[in-house]
């Protein structure tokens, strides 16, 4: 934040290096006279925020002798000033992570650079012939950035020293090589992804035998992967060819390679059984693709270096090996969406382990207890079976994401805890649940309609969270009692007596005549008379006798009318809890008693009019 930092920095006469990064500094005036150190030859300026029209004009008077200018992670905007291209001794320049735009002209671009860093911006232009001329290119990357152009061979023509070559995140580049192109440089270094590559693998990568990072992800590249890859890059540490459309079965990689950092082939359609690795292995992506069979080969060929082993969505099936459990530098393990079953095996040190959407058996196994480090864990949609351990909530202390979730669980208790958001709005796919409680919570939101379809659901316990709204209509909701819903000072409606807005009955306002003729309530109450009474009870008399007249004296319809009876009474309280069957049979049984005494008092009637 000193505001006197440029003065005191022109004052070091003999400075060579300077780095100031990410200080804060404030775009101060230049003092009156610049005393150019021409001694300065590093200079660090990045994470500043300055701007374009204040750093440059500033960097060309510090000194005529800069060899290294790093400027990135500022507010540079519009276009490269032309006079850069003046320092004529600059050999290394990093302008990344700005707002640069436009074209790149080639008077801004000296013929000495060794790196240009141009990465992180937005320039939306060709890259232009001019790169061609940078003969002494050693590093070029300009990933990140919205470069619409062909590259031919012609970009490369002159750059025989280059070895890192990175053009990635820039889809509107294509490429148009010869299929015999020898280029007339040897990469360590390349990385094409989200570029237009394909349809074909490249050809020319043949000739670079220098290779140690190679990442041609995302680059519309089918077919076959060449077997002569494998045989031309001894050196290759890092391969990432994922998103693609490689198809084939891969070869023994540990005849190909003795070592290898990180290996990504997912999201395409390789198939056959897994390949046999590398002893020395860090990150293993295999994933998304159509491996089948089992993976003892994998097991038994590994040695404990992995760090990170993802072989989900494929089709591999079997049981799991316990030789899992000698690889102490595992952090990373997913073998979801296959087919694995059996016992859950416990990996040694695992941190983050997806085994979701297997056919796994049997219950937890206690030997996940010595995982102290787990981080997220996934066990849904297996075949587990058991109480969920104690020792979850004691052993997993670091833990951040847990998910079991098994259609067929019958008990959850997750109350008296300070979880909050929202009900889970699919939980009628638990048709098997029986008991629930989440109270003492903090859920907010509604209760979804999904809890009305909980027909199994015996005990029932959402008090005292942050509930809202009406309580789902549901002849089996309302059977639970209004304690399960108390301490939910939004929610409304039955059980509770607390009414929602618009479920009260509205009043009938007294009316008087009106121009239409419409009669006040007490109008319309003196068309009732002595007729319409005697006119009820004729009718009351002979429907009722038409009834139950005939159960009495046929026999056969009476006991089909009562046995029907009791099938509608049994379907009408099936989902009673059983506290209340009493209840029902007493009802039931009163029922009965009435029908049989009106019809004999009524057939009695009709026999003997005089008694």
């Amino acid at each position: 934040m000193a505001t006197n930092w440029l003065q005191t920095i022109t004052k070091l006469t003999q400075l060579i290096s300077l780095s100031l990064y990410s200080c804060d500094l404030p775009m101060v005036l230049p003092p009156s006279s610049f005393n150019v150190s021409n001694s300065l030859f590093d200079l660090t300026l990045t994470g500043n925020e300055f701007s374009s029209s204040w750093i440059f004009p500033l960097v060309f008077n510090l000194s005529s002798n800069l060899s290294f200018l790093d400027l990135t992670f500022n507010k540079l905007q519009g276009e490269i000033p032309i006079s850069l291209g003046n320092m004529s001794s600059l050999t290394l320049l990093y302008l990344s992570d700005n707002q640069l735009t436009g074209d790149l002209p080639c008077s801004a671009l000296s013929s000495s650079l060794t790196t240009l860093d141009l990465s992180h911006n937005m320039f939306n232009v060709t890259m232009t012939q001019c790169i061609r001329n940078l003969s002494k290119l050693e590093s070029l990357f300009l990933f990140s950035n919205n470069f619409e152009d062909i590259i031919t061979e012609s970009h490369f023509f002159h750059l025989s020293q280059l070895q890192w070559l990175d053009l990635s995140s820039n889809p509107g580049i294509s490429f148009n090589f010869s299929l015999g192109w020898n280029p007339p440089f040897q990469l360590t270094r390349v990385s094409l992804a989200d570029c237009k590559v394909g349809p074909h693998f490249p050809t020319w990568l043949r000739t670079q035998t220098r290779l140690e990072y190679l990442d041609i992800s995302n680059a519309e590249i089918s077919g076959n992967f060449p077997d002569w890859f494998w045989e031309s890059n001894p050196k290759l540490s890092s391969l990432n060819i994922s998103h693609n459309n490689f198809c084939g079965v891969l070869p023994n990689l540990s005849l190909k390679f003795s070592t290898f950092d990180s290996i990504d082939l997912s999201f395409n359609h390789f198939n056959g059984s897994l390949p046999i690795l590398p002893h020395n292995g860090s990150v293993l992506d295999l994933s998304s693709n159509e491996f089948f069979g089992s993976i003892t080969n994998l097991c038994n060929e590994t040695s404990c270096y992995w760090y990170s082993l993802d072989l989900s969505n494929n089709l591999l099936f079997g049981q799991l090996p316990n030789c899992f459990a000698n690889l102490p530098n595992l952090k990373y393990l997913n073998l979801a969406h296959n087919n694995f079953s059996g016992k859950i095996f416990s990996p040694n040190i695992c941190s983050s382990l997806h085994l979701q959407n297997n056919s796994f058996t049997g219950e937890i196994p206690t030997s996940l207890r010595n995982c102290t480090s787990l981080t997220f864990i996934d066990l849904s949609q297996n075949k587990l079976t058991g109480k969920i351990p104690i020792w979850v909530g004691d052993t997993w202390t670091e833990l951040v994401f847990l998910s079991l979730s098994l259609v067929m669980l019958v008990g959850l208790n997750l109350s008296r805890n300070n979880l909050s958001g929202f009900l889970p709005s699919n939980i009628e796919q638990l048709r098997s649940l029986d008991f629930l409680d989440f109270s003492r919570n903090h859920f907010s939101g509604g209760i979804p309609d999904g809890f009305s379809q909980l027909d199994q659901l015996g005990v029932l316990d959402l008090s005292y969270n942050n509930l809202s709204g009406k309580i789902p209509k549901s002849i089996h909701l309302q059977t639970f009692n209004a304690s399960a819903f108390e301490g939910n000072l939004g929610l409304c409606g039955p059980p509770l007596a607390k009414a929602c807005p618009g479920d009260d009955i509205a009043q009938v306002p007294e009316t008087s005549d009106n121009v239409d003729g419409m009669k006040n309530p007490e109008d319309e109450d003196k068309l009732i008379n002595d007729g319409f009474y005697i006119s009820m009870a004729v009718g009351f008399i002979f429907g009722f006798w038409g009834v139950c007249g005939t159960l009495v004296f046929n026999n056969s319809w009476g006991i089909a009318f009562f046995k029907l009876w009791n099938s509608v009474m049994d379907w009408l309280y099936v989902k009673i809890a059983i506290s209340k069957i009493r209840l029902r049979e007493a009802f039931h049984k009163f029922l009965y008693n009435i029908i049989h005494i009106c019809a004999k008092e009524i057939f009695l009637y009709f026999v003997n009019p005089c008694n």
